[in-house]
C-alpha cells in the first residue's frame, strides 16, 4: 500500500478544486459562476477524463452490504449506484475520485453508501474521506455560507440567546447536548429574517450529518 500523509490527500483536493474553477467555461456546468455547482464530482470526473457510470443498483458484497460505489482505474472508471439519496451519491462520488487521485495503487475497488460519518480502521477510506470533504466543502466557502445565513458569525459559532432562537432550540439544551447535536441544529437550521437561503446542508448537497462534521473539523461549531 503506498502511504501518503493528510496533507498530500488535502492538496490534490485542493488543486483539483483550482483547476474546475480555471477551466469551468470548458465544463457541463449551468452556473459557472456557482462555486458549489463547479465543485458537482460529475464536473469533477468530466474535468478528469473519467467514465461515471450512473446504474441504478451496482451488487452486493458478501451478500449483506450493498454497494454503491465502485472505482476501476484501468478503465478510468467510477461507478454510483443511483438508488440512494442524491447527498450520499454525491459524497460517495467525490470518495471514489479521492481514491484516484490520491491511492494510485488501488485498482479496483467498491465502497458503501457514504457521507462521512462512518469511521473506518482503513486509513485510505479515512483519506478518500477527508478528500470528498475537502472538495465538496471548501474552508472559505464554507465560512462564507454561514455568515450569509448567521450575520452574527465571525470565525466560531457562538451559543447565546439569539442564535438559540434561531436555531428553534433552547440555548441550556445546546449547551449541555454533545458537539455533534449542535453542528447538526446548524448544518440543518434554514435561514430566518426573510431571507430565502437553504440550509448549510441543501446548499454544499451533502448530508446534515457531512455538513456538521465538516463544521467541526473547521473549528466553526464547539
Amino acid at each position: 500500500m503506498q502511504m501518503i500523509d493528510n496533507r498530500f490527500v488535502v492538496d490534490q483536493a485542493k488543486k483539483l478544486r483550482r483547476s474546475l474553477w480555471h477551466y469551468r467555461k470548458d465544463l457541463t456546468i449551468e452556473n459557472i459562476d456557482d462555486h458549489i455547482q463547479i465543485l458537482n464530482p460529475i464536473v469533477a470526473a468530466e474535468f478528469l477524463d473519467l467514465i461515471y457510470e450512473k446504474p441504478e443498483e451496482i451488487e452486493y458484497y458478501d451478500g449483506q452490504k450493498e454497494i454503491a460505489g465502485m472505482l476501476i482505474r484501468p478503465e478510468k472508471k467510477i461507478v454510483i449506484a443511483q438508488k440512494f439519496p442524491p447527498e450520499f451519491r454525491i459524497f460517495t462520488a467525490a470518495h471514489e475520485i479521492g481514491h484516484w487521485a490520491c491511492h494510485r495503487d488501488l485498482i479496483s475497488h467498491r465502497d458503501i453508501s457514504l457521507d462521512g460519518s462512518i469511521i473506518s480502521s482503513n486509513i485510505q477510506e479515512r483519506q478518500a474521506n477527508l478528500f470528498a470533504a475537502e472538495l465538496l466543502m471548501p474552508s472559505k466557502l464554507v465560512e462564507t455560507e454561514l455568515k450569509l445565513r448567521f450575520p452574527m458569525f465571525f470565525g466560531q459559532f457562538i451559543f447565546n440567546d439569539d442564535t438559540a432562537f434561531i436555531l428553534g432550540e433552547d440555548l441550556r439544551t445546546l449547551r449541555e447536548m454533545p458537539t455533534r447535536y449542535r453542528s447538526v441544529k446548524v448544518a440543518s437550521v434554514a435561514p430566518y429574517g426573510g431571507m430565502y437561503l437553504n440550509s448549510m446542508h441543501q446548499r454544499f448537497k451533502v448530508s446534515k450529518t457531512a455538513m456538521a462534521i465538516r463544521l467541526e473539523t473547521l473549528g466553526f461549531v464547539k
